[in-house]
């Protein structure tokens, strides 16, 4: 690749970079553990579940990891493997348990892990297989870090912020699950955005990128305030994604967000926006387990009609000019600084 292409995309450039490396780790890493497994069902059947489950994902996290540790002037690729691929097996955990929350059926394009083993011995079954699968993982993923080649001092510094991380992801997860019971302010999902999304999608894995290239606490705080920002307009992305959306690129059912009546931003709009009218349609189909495609379609058309979907876009691009004007602060070189704004423009573009 020339470098008028590589220009051309910063971020799909470093991108493939970086996957070129850590998909090999990957494998040799999984091979490995089911190498170990051998002859104890159980635990081959959990280390097979997870590297099935992780195939289909974007490695964004996991990505974003490697960025942090290259914009701060880390040097060698291979030894920050091991930390991407623990912010993606502990973005698996997550999902794992997210998924019996919210009682979806498909993740990425297959059952979910407690609806592939619900067809075993029923539900019960299949929900306590996935939150013990998502339990080994969460420490999996931890253990990652510990055994990765970087001074203890530095390790320590990245663990910590990384279990802060997961902390806070879950305090979000928490009120996301009170905003699905009540009827919770802008205050409440912006909460949610920030913990579940922001957080945990961005600021945590750049960060812990960034500690163990020896960052500055003057880049750590810019990359903290991109994340902030990008991580916001991401979730409003995706709240758009849960709406118009393609099953094969939201990874799960299109009717999800619908049926669960997931409390977003965009729905907030909606409905403080929407016809007395569009308002009853909104109420009778919104949070409707047995929703159809049809009642779909017209919540598109009432996010539309109303003017939320336009305020959603404006309001992404705020969040990305904000985003870029931070990272600016940090001073890094204009090659880091076109994969952040690629990058940028990537998250809020992603489906469409």
């Amino acid at each position: 690749m020339n470098s008028l292409s590589q220009s051309k995309n910063s971020f799909e450039f470093e991108n493939r970079k970086f996957l070129d490396l850590y998909e090999p780790y990957k494998d040799k890493y999984f091979l490995e553990k089911k190498k170990l497994a051998k002859g104890f069902k159980v635990s081959w059947d959990f280390w097979n579940d997870l590297e099935e489950f992780m195939e289909a994902g974007k490695k964004l996290r996991g990505f974003l990891v490697y960025l942090g540790y290259l914009a701060t002037g880390g040097k060698d690729i291979k030894k920050i493997l091991p930390v991407s691929l623990s912010y993606e097996v502990a973005h698996s955990f997550l999902l794992m348990h997210d998924d019996v929350i919210d009682r979806s059926d498909v993740r990425r394009g297959k059952p979910t892990i407690h609806k592939k083993y619900a067809g075993d011995h029923g539900d019960h079954f299949g929900q306590s297989i996935a939150i013990v699968w998502g339990d080994i993982a969460a420490f999996e993923s931890m253990a990652l870090v510990c055994e990765a080649d970087f001074e203890n001092n530095l390790k320590l510094k990245a663990l910590n912020y990384f279990i802060g991380t997961i902390i806070s992801t879950g305090l979000g997860e928490g009120i996301d699950v009170v905003n699905s019971y009540l009827t919770p302010k802008e205050s409440d999902i912006k909460a949610v955005n920030i913990l579940k999304t922001a957080k945990y999608s961005v600021v945590g894995p750049l960060v812990c990128g960034g500690i163990l290239a020896g960052a500055r606490e003057s880049q750590i705080k810019a990359m903290e305030s991109f994340g902030l920002a990008a991580g916001e307009a991401f979730q409003l992305q995706d709240d758009l994604l849960g709406i118009f959306g393609e099953e094969n690129v939201v990874g799960k059912s299109v009717l999800s967000d619908m049926r669960e009546g997931k409390s977003t931003f965009l729905m907030l709009k909606t409905k403080n926006l929407a016809s007395k009218i569009d308002k009853k349609t909104i109420s009778k189909v919104w949070g409707n387990n047995i929703a159809t495609l049809s009642d779909l379609k017209k919540i598109r058309q009432i996010v539309k009609s109303s003017g939320a979907y336009e305020g959603s876009l404006r309001a992404m691009t705020k969040l990305e000019k904000k985003a870029l004007s931070e990272i600016k602060s940090a001073k890094f070189s204009d090659h880091v600084n076109g994969i952040f704004s690629d990058m940028t423009k990537f998250l809020i573009s992603r489906g469409f």
